[in-house]
């Protein structure tokens, strides 16, 4: 006889892949890519050296430019993809994808020439697709909207060990 529990394992598994493969949104594949996100952020970019490491704008390179504040952003998360994929011309934002502004992947309808010397800098690190949907879902899922900074978020990102996290108000402070 065999183990109804695996067939409903199966069934679940078949609907999650079916549910990414036809675009529903799932909340594995968002916890997934929200963790892959955090790894990218940490470890893969340099987006904490002028957006912090907590999203807040207050960088942690204090030689490098000021970052948006990503808390208290406006845009959606297509607009910030488009944003990490594409830099900002003429501003300070790199751009992350070495495949940005050609005609095989043009930005806001544009590719290099169209802008000419206001293009993007190319960021030290190229991020695939797939790493900049995972940034995207994590600056959604922990930075965008979210309250204050108290020392227990901050430990809840970086780790107990964090030295910058003594800095901020215990929650319910």
């Amino acid at each position: 006889m065999r183990n109804s529990s695996s067939g409903w394992v199966r069934l679940a598994g078949a609907a999650l892949v079916a549910g990414f493969l036809i675009g529903l949104p799932s909340p594995v594949l968002a916890q997934g890519l929200a963790a892959l996100g955090k790894e990218v952020w940490l470890t893969r970019s340099n987006c904490r050296d002028c957006h912090g490491s907590l999203g807040n704008g207050y960088q942690d390179d204090p030689q490098a430019p000021q970052g948006y504040n990503l808390r208290e952003t406006i845009l959606s998360p297509d607009e910030m993809r488009d944003v990490i994929r594409c830099g900002r011309p003429g501003g300070l934002m790199p751009s992350f994808q070495r495949t940005a502004w050609t005609d095989r992947a043009p930005c806001w309808g544009m590719v290099a020439d169209d802008v000419g010397d206001m293009i993007p800098d190319k960021a030290e690190t190229a991020l695939a697709d797939r790493l900049l949907n995972a940034l995207v879902e994590m600056i959604f899922a922990e930075f965008v909207g979210k309250p204050d900074i108290t020392q227990e978020m901050c430990t809840d990102f970086l780790g107990q060990a964090a030295a910058r996290c003594v800095g901020f108000p215990a929650a319910g402070n």
